[in-house]
């Protein structure tokens, strides 16, 4: 995310995928993060602006296990930094909205 209102992506090969970046039509606030927020299966990316709009894009990249590979500070639950450790790809708890 940017102060110029853009949220960018970049693939495994260094290019920014299609339709990529994104305009927020605001500051972006914090770190976009990406889930499947609808359980279809594939990733979605959040992000969330100063100004109180929230964005979810829908993604081609398939929800499964090692697809998000920095979960947060330190990369996983226990903050090990360590980028061989054991990630999980967070999804919607059932019964969520």
């Amino acid at each position: 995310g940017s102060g110029v209102y853009l949220l960018r992506a970049y693939g495994a090969d260094g290019a920014t995928p299609p339709g990529w970046p994104k305009f927020t039509h605001g500051w972006i606030i914090a770190s976009p993060t990406p889930g499947d927020v609808d359980g279809d299966g594939l990733l979605e990316v959040v992000a969330s602006t100063r100004e109180g709009n929230l964005f979810v894009w829908d993604t081609p990249s398939p929800a499964v296990a090692g697809s998000v590979q920095w979960q947060g500070f330190g990369g996983d639950s226990q903050r090990t930094k360590n980028w061989s450790a054991n990630l999980v790809v967070p999804t919607r708890s059932a019964g969520a909205p």
